[in-house]
């Protein structure tokens, strides 16, 4: 599956990364799976990682199904997208997907500005100022 998905911080900072090309089935599962990581007390935040992904499914005709299934939280945490500045219609699928699931995001350009974001929205968080999710793996 061209999805990796594990946490930075336990229960409070997940990392997905979108690989290559990834099904219009695989979008739904990591979406569906994604919104039960709302099971904290704190907010959880997740940095997605797409500079590797090259083609994404048409994400319309699975609006109502996600929007269904993701339910709208008000102290849910951020996300983080990390993107290349020439994908165009990959950031506005995200935006869009986003925008449905009523959920807050930002567009930052590498690994690291995710990081420094999250710092800045909630400093709660311990997480070191590193370049690479490699960086926090021990």
């Amino acid at each position: 599956m061209p999805i990796k998905r594990y946490w930075l911080i336990e229960n409070r900072v997940a990392y997905i990364e979108l690989i290559g090309a990834v099904t219009e089935s695989e979008y739904i599962t990591m979406i569906t799976n994604t919104s039960s990581f709302q099971t904290s007390q704190y907010p959880i935040h997740a940095i997605v990682n797409t500079k590797t992904l090259h083609d994404r499914p048409n994400t319309i005709p699975s609006m109502n199904f996600m929007s269904r299934q993701t339910p709208h939280i008000d102290e849910g945490g951020w996300i983080v997208v990390v993107t290349r500045q020439d994908t165009g219609v990959i950031r506005f699928a995200v935006r869009v997907t986003l925008e449905v699931l009523r959920l807050q995001f930002r567009f930052k350009g590498s690994f690291a500005d995710a990081v420094k974001y999250l710092k800045q929205v909630d400093d709660t968080l311990e997480l070191p100022s590193v370049n690479s999710p490699d960086d926090l793996i021990l």
